[in-house]
């Protein structure tokens, strides 16, 4: 799944400060994406929104 995110670096920043696993920011389409997992070890992608 990919959520689409208008507070893209307050939800990275979050997972950093919670010491969630969360991947590196990377580019992508023109974009910042960032991927994270779940308990379950399910990965999800967060993309940036334009403002």
């Amino acid at each position: 799944l990919l959520f689409d995110i208008a507070n893209f670096d307050g939800l990275y920043a979050r997972f950093k400060e919670n010491n969630e696993t969360v991947g590196e920011i990377i580019e992508m389409g023109g974009a910042r994406t960032f991927n994270f997992p779940d308990r379950d070890g399910n990965y999800y992608a967060v993309r940036e929104t334009a403002d």
